[in-house]
């Protein structure tokens, strides 16, 4: 495309005017001392404004400030580095097609300790982003802006804030001091921000969910210094209206020129040095042969196939499987990758997942299959009788007891349930009975419970010190729940029980805070409920498991103490039924006598739970998967 070019001079300020072959035009526009470029194209085609301080040879140095989709009317756009520069000239360069722009999913917390999960959001007219750094101070004027977005019900405004653990104090009171009233989700190593390309701050983007492309990509607002007191160039605002008219959208995308992000670059982080370890710590204990995950982390090869999963994966937070909120306490078995790592992992896949030079740790440390019994041999190995699961239908919950295989009082440091036949057992739950009573107080396990296997739990030994007696006349009973295979099948569940070395110094105890009288409306997307336990004596607090079925959508426990004091104890903000981990704390809490354990919790029985078994449906308490429970587990013991 062949180019000539005016010198116009406007004091300090030089503006190029370029004229290309065809209907496109770029001029410019000077009204009360505002200077705009004045953009012309054709009906239904793209153009990048591209500017270059110098004209020294065709072709070199022209910059992409802008993507815009003129119409045969001419659009008004203002330039803010034509005031930085003695001289600008501007072109306009038609482009082959539009680029689709990747849109990946992610779920993050915001300063509640909720989770927002950007796809999820479908019921908006519009989603706006605005990326803001490190500092929500980045923001700068364009608070305003955001603040009447939020206002706006078709609209979901979020600011998304490069962040790290224990942040989140200091973001609450930034944006107390700023009066933002945007919900700020909190980027723990800034993968979703550098995979979304941000490269300086505030960037905004608009984003249509009925098909997650891009409206808008860009600066929020632009002051214009030269024109009328006040005067702006509202840029998102402007891609809003014309977007929720139902028009064409002019101004595309433009470079945002605020606060630069620095990013550590991959340097020497390469698959043999770097990822393979983390793959290793982080993925390989499950994604192994013959273990729980679906597919064996074995080679390169294997993890370049899957590095899209992957990254969806780990940007929603769904892998590695744990689903708390890591600010409110510390705990043991924390599996979540740190925001670094994950970073640098996200990172290598958008870089296309290169093998580099040196060993491939996955392809030559490939572990063994896993052990039946985890923990060793166990000291007794108990079998319930087996069991036939039809192929089709529901299958009541079924109880089966089995004595003391030891035939006296022993003291256990752990009971490991192994079930026999793993593509029917949904759960099981091994209650200790010494009486008839005790049975009837079993109540579908609503009180506790003597060991389990759930889905995703991981079973060990009990917290150090601890250990639960079982009685010489004591019974175990099992609670057995079935799913069907489509075909005939047979099951023998067993629990592997391990002898404590002495008596321990404290007795571990399962209790529960749950309620059964609720009704989940239809459609609804967050129903909440609540229970409490309160302790009955001085106790230190181990464990925490919540319970809830498919349409569980978080958890949290709270301590509140005689003196009406409030601790978060665990907050689940991301529940999954077929990942019901067992939370135990890096230190066990000491609560008085007298403290509530309170757990609130919500479901989400709307369409867009993509577990939902029936949205349509009210829901009550039950047995059966496609009901529902509230359930918030605890091991606990007295405070000797």
């Amino acid at each position: 495309m062949a180019w000539g070019a005016v010198g116009i001079g406007i004091g300090s300020l030089t503006l190029g005017l370029l004229n290309g072959a065809g209907a496109s035009e770029v001029g410019m526009v000077r009204d009360g001392g505002t200077v705009q470029l004045m953009l012309k194209g054709e009906d239904g085609k793209e153009y990048s404004v591209e500017a270059v301080e110098h004209l020294l040879n065709e072709g070199l140095g022209w910059t992409s400030i802008a993507t815009v989709a003129p119409t045969n009317q001419p659009v008004m756009f203002y330039d803010p580095t034509c005031t930085t520069r003695p001289q600008n000239f501007y072109r306009l360069r038609l482009l082959s097609g539009a680029v689709p722009v990747e849109v990946p999913n992610f779920r993050l917390l915001d300063g509640e300790g909720q989770a927002q999960e950007l796809f999820y959001q479908t019921d908006a007219k519009a989603v706006v982003l605005v990326f803001a750094g490190e500092d929500l101070s980045s923001l700068g004027a364009t608070v305003a802006d955001v603040n009447r977005w939020v206002g706006d019900p078709e609209l979901r405004v979020w600011v998304v804030v490069r962040a790290g653990v224990g942040d989140r104090k200091r973001l609450k009171e930034q944006a107390e001091a700023l009066g933002l009233k945007a919900r700020v989700l909190e980027d723990e190593g800034g993968s979703v921000t550098r995979s979304m390309g941000v490269r300086a701050v505030p960037e905004a983007w608009v984003l249509n969910p009925a098909r997650w492309s891009v409206v808008y990509r860009g600066r929020i607002a632009d002051a214009v210094p030269s024109g009328p007191v006040g005067a702006r160039q509202a840029l998102v605002q402007a891609a809003l209206d014309h977007f929720r008219a139902g028009e064409r959208v002019v101004v595309r995308h433009t470079v945002a020129d605020g606060t630069s992000q620095t990013w550590a670059e991959p340097g020497e982080r390469t698959y043999a040095k770097d990822i393979a370890p983390l793959l290793q710590r982080s993925c390989v204990p499950c994604h192994s042969p013959g273990n729980i995950a679906p597919w064996a982390m074995t080679n390169h090869a294997l993890i370049r196939d899957y590095a899209p999963l992957m990254k969806d994966e780990i940007l929603t937070r769904r892998m590695p499987p744990w689903h708390a909120d890591r600010q409110p306490q510390s705990y043991h078995n924390d599996g979540m990758l740190r925001g670094e790592d994950l970073a640098m992992l996200v990172d290598w896949i958008d870089r296309g997942a290169p093998r580099g030079d040196g060993a491939d740790l996955l392809a030559e440390q490939v572990p063994p299959p896993p052990e039946k019994w985890p923990l060793g041999t166990p000291d007794q190995i108990v079998k319930v009788e087996s069991q036939t699961i039809p192929a089709s239908g529901t299958v009541d919950y079924r109880y089966l007891v089995v004595g003391n295989p030891f035939g006296r009082d022993v003291w256990l440091r752990a009971a490991v349930v192994s079930p026999g036949n793993a593509r029917v057992v949904h759960h099981v739950l091994v209650f200790n009975a010494t009486s008839f009573t005790d049975v009837l107080q079993i109540k579908a396990g609503l009180g506790g419970y003597f060991a389990a296997y759930v889905p995703g739990m991981a079973q060990g030994e009990y917290p150090a010190g601890t250990g639960k007696l079982l009685k010489k006349n004591a019974f175990m009973v099992f609670q057995m729940h079935y799913t069907v295979s489509g075909q005939p099948e047979t099951d023998q569940t067993e629990v592997g029980l391990y002898l404590a070395d002495g008596i321990p110094g404290k007795e571990l105890r399962t209790a529960a805070a749950y309620t059964t009288t609720f009704t989940i409306p239809p459609g609804n997307p967050e129903y909440a409920s609540a229970a409490e336990f309160q302790m009955p004596r001085d106790g230190l607090v181990y464990e925490f498991s919540p319970h809830m079925h498919y349409r569980g959508r978080s958890f949290r426990f709270e301590a509140v103490y005689p003196d009406s004091r409030r601790e978060v104890l665990l907050n689940v903000p991301f529940y999954r039924f077929d990942w019901q981990t067992l939370y135990r704390l890096a230190e066990p809490k000491r609560l008085p006598a007298g403290t509530k354990i309170i757990t609130t919790g919500t479901w989400d029985n709307s369409p867009r739970n993509p577990y939902n078994p029936d949205p349509s449906a009210s829901v009550r308490f039950g047995e059966q998967s496609w009901e529902e429970m509230f359930i918030g587990y605890f091991n606990w013991s007295d405070a000797l």
